[in-house]
């Protein structure tokens, strides 16, 4: 959805829409993230035994820093190959190569996180349960 809502911006900006035109495909791009950002430290982190929670979680979070400081920049140097902050026309003509290359990336994530699979557990024994204690001392089975 954040990648439809960059083409449909990137779009508007090639046909000169006024500002309310606008709204609704940055609501689009803006649910696309909103979906995303939630799911990345949740796949993450339930993909690591809980011994590893706390170094998972760092991993993830700079990760995730270091992700948006590298889309930041590489559409930042789309912008200025193509365009400029002299005119509406420069910025116009830089605009609309960041914005493709913005909707590609989230294109990429998108299809980079429908390819990362949870690895199934291997056949093996069935191992018994054994009862364990929780925090207030009520012994539980699962």
């Amino acid at each position: 959805m954040q990648a439809a809502g960059f083409a449909w911006i990137m779009h508007l900006a090639h046909v000169h829409s006024g500002y309310g035109g606008y709204v609704l495909p940055f609501v689009v791009a803006g649910v696309g993230l909103s979906m995303a950002l939630p799911s990345l430290p949740s796949a993450g982190l339930n993909a690591v035994p809980a011994a590893s929670l706390g170094r998972a979680g760092g991993v993830l979070n700079t990760m995730q820093l270091f992700g948006a400081t590298f889309g930041i920049a590489i559409v930042t140097v789309v912008f200025n190959a193509s365009g400029s902050l002299a005119s509406p026309l420069a910025v116009t003509r830089g605009y609309q190569p960041a914005l493709s290359v913005a909707a590609g990336l989230s294109v990429l994530g998108a299809l980079v996180a429908l390819a990362i699979r949870r690895p199934s557990a291997p056949p093996g024994p069935d191992v018994p349960v054994s009862p364990s204690r929780d925090l207030t001392g009520v012994i539980r089975t699962d």
